[in-house]
């Protein structure tokens, strides 16, 4: 035990979690066919930060406060847009996470 209240999982600025959202950078149906459970559709790519939010949640209680950095967008044509940030966001306010920390962009573009 450290003594922590919470943790925050960091799913923007080109990251890994960022990454799987980001149909730019997830080409796993690419490498793993088009069944690949964690490509493709937005469901498929947002499924990695759920499950951690959910491995974090079982592990620490409901006591313990889990954050989500998120993108509100790539900005790259073809990335991860607006609309996508709010799915994952109500995909993630039913996980009952405590906070969510929209932020936006990632090193390829720039900004």
């Amino acid at each position: 035990r450290t003594g922590f209240d919470g943790i925050q999982l960091h799913s923007a600025h080109g990251y890994l979690l960022s990454s799987f959202l980001n149909p730019l950078a997830n080409n796993r149906p690419e490498l793993f066919g088009e069944k690949d459970p964690y490509g493709g559709p937005l469901e498929n790519r947002a499924r990695l930060l759920l499950e951690c939010v959910r491995a974090v949640r079982k592990k620490t209680g409901s006591d313990f406060s889990i954050s989500v950095k998120l993108n509100s967008a790539d900005f790259q044509a073809g990335g991860f847009t607006t609309e996508e940030a709010v799915q994952v966001s109500s995909w993630l306010e039913k996980e009952q996470i405590d906070f969510l920390e929209i932020s936006g962009g990632n090193y390829e573009s720039g900004i």
